[in-house]
């Protein structure tokens, strides 16, 4: 599963979805009860981030960039930290995990009107 909807998500899904994320599950499944809005909205998983670096052959290099660290090195990890981002700027999502978020994402229209802004944590 690539992305959860927040109401299904809690503190104990921090490794499924984040910590930012699941504290919105907790927000919004305890305290929308209580008055309190919280906004609805969906995480994409780390299952998602895992199958995107396999599927852009990403794991190794970024292995290999990060052995190359020297500690206390500023630079180098400025250096390295960029290649890094550039490869996964460059990445391509998988079909099944850009269907999995343009299908939140038209949930979440349906809940709150078409083109509705969203927040990335």
């Amino acid at each position: 599963m690539f992305t959860l909807p927040f109401q299904e998500t809690g503190l104990a899904d921090i490794a499924t979805v984040g910590g930012k994320n699941a504290s919105l599950g907790e927000m919004l499944r305890n305290l929308s009860a209580k008055g309190v809005r919280v906004p609805s909205g969906f995480s994409v998983t780390t299952e998602a981030y895992v199958d995107f670096l396999e599927a852009n052959n990403l794991a190794d290099f970024i292995q290999d960039e990060l052995a190359n660290l020297g500690p206390g090195d500023i630079l180098s990890l400025e250096k390295t930290s960029g290649r890094i981002r550039q490869a996964i700027l460059e990445g391509a999502f998988p079909e099944d995990i850009k269907k999995d978020i343009v299908v939140a994402y038209e949930d979440m229209e349906a809940q709150y009107g078409a083109n509705c802004d969203v927040a990335v944590t």
